[in-house]
């Protein structure tokens, strides 16, 4: 699946260009355990001490991990790979 520029467009807030990210559900610390950006998903593991605890799930179900072959060390490094991911992806219809 690629996305098409009006699509990514509408991914991004078009005043600041920051993405709409939609939050999972809230555990008991407030922290989600998923995050959602136009069928991209970003989850963690569940371990709470887990020191590569992020994995990315693509719109087509495979799993994405960071360059180290495990999974990504915070969500906001997992949330940028994704962000350049559909970036990339947007400009091939």
């Amino acid at each position: 699946m690629v996305a098409s520029d009006r699509e990514v467009r509408t991914l991004f807030d078009d005043d600041r260009g920051a993405p709409k990210w939609e939050r999972g559900q809230i555990d008991s610390w407030g922290k989600a355990h998923t995050h959602t950006l136009g069928g991209w998903t970003i989850e963690h593991c569940g371990h709470p001490t887990a020191n590569f605890p992020y994995s990315i799930i693509t719109p087509e179900g495979g799993m994405i991990l960071a360059p180290n072959k495990r999974g990504f060390t915070s969500v906001k490094e997992a949330k940028r790979k994704v962000e350049a991911m559909i970036k990339e992806r947007g400009g091939q219809d």
